[in-house]
Protein backbone atom coordinates (compact mmCIF):
# COMPACT_ATOMS: atom_id res chain seq x y z
CA UNK A 1 0.00 0.00 0.00
CA UNK A 2 1.29 3.45 -0.88
CA UNK A 3 0.60 6.40 1.42
CA UNK A 4 1.35 9.71 -0.31
CA UNK A 5 1.83 13.16 1.17
CA UNK A 6 1.09 15.68 -1.56
CA UNK A 7 1.63 18.70 0.69
CA UNK A 8 4.91 20.54 1.25
CA UNK A 9 4.82 19.94 5.00
CA UNK A 10 6.01 16.86 6.82
CA UNK A 11 3.35 14.85 8.65
CA UNK A 12 4.00 13.03 11.92
CA UNK A 13 2.24 9.71 11.38
CA UNK A 14 3.32 8.20 14.70
CA UNK A 15 0.56 5.92 16.05
CA UNK A 16 -1.46 5.93 12.81
CA UNK A 17 -3.07 2.55 12.24
CA UNK A 18 -3.85 0.64 9.06
CA UNK A 19 -6.58 -2.00 9.28
CA UNK A 20 -7.65 -4.51 6.65
CA UNK A 21 -11.07 -6.11 6.16
CA UNK A 22 -10.09 -9.07 8.38
CA UNK A 23 -9.22 -6.77 11.29
CA UNK A 24 -5.43 -7.15 10.98
CA UNK A 25 -3.71 -3.92 12.01
CA UNK A 26 -0.36 -2.23 11.56
CA UNK A 27 0.56 0.78 13.70
CA UNK A 28 3.19 3.27 12.56
CA UNK A 29 5.98 3.87 15.06
CA UNK A 30 8.27 6.90 14.84
CA UNK A 31 7.39 7.64 11.22
CA UNK A 32 7.55 11.06 9.59
CA UNK A 33 5.99 11.35 6.15
CA UNK A 34 8.05 14.07 4.48
CA UNK A 35 6.48 16.64 2.18
CA UNK A 36 5.78 15.52 -1.38
CA UNK A 37 6.84 11.97 -0.64
CA UNK A 38 5.30 8.50 -0.44
CA UNK A 39 5.76 5.68 2.03
CA UNK A 40 5.10 2.15 0.83
CA UNK A 41 3.91 -0.37 3.46
CA UNK A 42 4.93 -3.99 2.85
CA UNK A 43 3.82 -7.20 4.57
CA UNK A 44 7.29 -8.78 4.72
CA UNK A 45 10.06 -8.96 7.27
CA UNK A 46 13.09 -6.70 7.19
CA UNK A 47 14.37 -3.23 7.96
CA UNK A 48 12.35 -0.09 7.47
CA UNK A 49 13.77 2.64 5.26
CA UNK A 50 12.78 6.23 4.67
CA UNK A 51 10.42 5.15 1.87
CA UNK A 52 9.46 1.58 2.81
CA UNK A 53 7.91 0.17 5.99
CA UNK A 54 7.71 -3.55 6.70
CA UNK A 55 5.03 -5.05 8.95
CA UNK A 56 7.20 -8.00 10.04
CA UNK A 57 4.59 -10.51 8.90
CA UNK A 58 5.28 -13.63 6.92
CA UNK A 59 1.74 -13.93 5.49
CA UNK A 60 0.24 -11.29 3.22
CA UNK A 61 -2.34 -8.98 4.77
Amino acid sequence: MDIPNSTRRAVNSNNWTLRDEDGDTYTFRHVCLHGRSTIRVHTGVGRNTRTDLLQDRRAHV
